[in-house]
């Protein structure tokens, strides 16, 4: 039997934060009169997910992509673990842009302000929550398909 590397398979795993919103948007632009209302509502939550969070991940798996032919397979695992703490600094970084933009047009107000800490205190808490279900769902995905015999056992091997 054929068996996929524990690096390919982490390389993989990576674009499910962007494939299950993709996957949720039929159901919640079609699913509505047809889907009980838990199931809508989980799909509508995986969408907005991944159009808050697509871009800034994104940015996070390209660096995190271009990091990692020189190290490891465990290297590369421990910085997964890392992605949604990235994901905060990086939607940190996107508010702050906008709010000095703002601040060119016109000076903001406090509400304003206020708003931006909301969001970026949203957005944070989002992080956190989706970044680590998802890592769980991989590591525990991945776990079954190495027990299973269809992904090698992880080693500390340096090349994809």
């Amino acid at each position: 039997m054929l068996k996929m590397t524990a690096r390919r398979a982490y390389q993989l795993s990576l674009a499910l934060p962007i494939i299950f919103p993709l996957l949720a948007v039929a159901p919640v632009y079609l699913g509505k009169p047809f889907l009980p209302e838990i199931l809508f509502s989980f799909f509508t939550i995986i969408f907005v997910s991944g159009f808050f969070g697509g871009l800034p991940y994104l940015i996070v798996v390209a660096g995190l992509l271009l990091w990692a032919p020189d190290h490891s397979t465990i290297s590369f695992r421990k910085a997964i673990l890392l992605t949604p703490l990235l994901l905060i600094l990086i939607h940190v970084v996107l508010l702050l842009v906008l709010i000095i933009w703002q601040l060119f047009k016109r000076e903001p107000s406090d509400s304003e302000i206020n708003f931006a800490l909301g969001l970026m205190a949203i957005f944070a808490g989002c992080d956190l929550l989706f970044g680590y279900i998802y890592i769980l769902l991989v590591f525990g995905g991945i776990r079954i398909l190495q027990n299973v015999g269809y992904v090698e056992e992880l080693e500390d091997e340096t090349t994809s």
